[in-house]
């Protein structure tokens, strides 16, 4: 036999795994939000052309830009040991 003790505890724990399950139940209120696009309206090279644009070079001394010490001092170091 179970205890009263036991017996709630089951109770419970069949009753928050149905709350639980419930929330996970479908309405059937849910419609897809966004729409089908025709692949071939879609111009995949705009993409590219608006990226093929000239940067630029970075400046030699880039790091100078960030106004750090240490890392000034990391840089002059690996400049010295490096030809």
């Amino acid at each position: 036999m179970r205890s009263p003790a036991t017996k709630g505890t089951l109770a419970l724990a069949v009753l928050a795994v149905s709350l639980i399950m419930a929330g996970c139940a479908s309405m059937g209120d849910n419609k897809p939000q966004s729409a089908r696009i025709d692949a071939n309206a879609l111009d995949a090279g705009a993409a590219i052309r608006a990226a093929n644009r000239d940067a630029g070079w970075p400046a030699s001394d880039w790091w100078r830009a960030y106004r750090d010490p240490q890392l000034d001092a990391w840089v002059a170091a690996a400049q010295a040991g490096n030809p």
